[in-house]
């Protein structure tokens, strides 16, 4: 790895149908194979990683949560911290059921991220006119 102060991001937007999103895991798998530099992944994951990122709705599909999960770890990432509200979407009411709550926008990033920002934070914002709540800048320091 250089020994600089750049780093790479790659902004996600996987698929709301499950059958597509393995498609976007293995492309952004092969895409980083090889990538040592320090790199940092945002967006809309359109998944969960456990029940508790979840509210409402239908129960929660425990496979799909272990199949995101495995896959962030297979990719040795971890989460940056964000702030304000836990939960990124709300979705419409289905067959009389509460609305559905979910944390589908996420910032994952490498070990070499982390270990230089590590104290990196970025905030949750408040919808407006969207059903997506917008993720504001990372916050550290050593960035801005």
């Amino acid at each position: 790895m250089k020994d600089s102060e750049s780093w790479l991001l790659n902004a996600v937007y996987a698929s709301p149908r499950e059958n597509e999103r393995s498609d976007t895991w293995n492309k952004l798998y092969d895409l980083a194979e090889n990538i040592q530099e320090r790199r940092l992944m945002l967006g809309d994951f359109n998944d969960i990683t456990c029940p508790d990122e979840k509210k409402g709705g239908s129960q929660v599909d425990f496979n799909r949560c272990l199949l995101f999960s495995n896959w962030i770890n297979d990719f040795n990432l971890v989460e940056v911290d964000t702030t304000c509200t836990k939960f990124t979407w709300r979705g419409p009411k289905w067959n009389g059921r509460d609305c559905v709550f979910k944390k589908i926008y996420r910032i994952l990033c490498n070990v070499a991220w982390r270990l230089k920002y590590h104290e990196s934070f970025a905030k949750v914002l408040p919808r407006v006119q969207s059903d997506h709540h917008p993720i504001t800048k990372i916050h550290n320091h050593l960035l801005f």
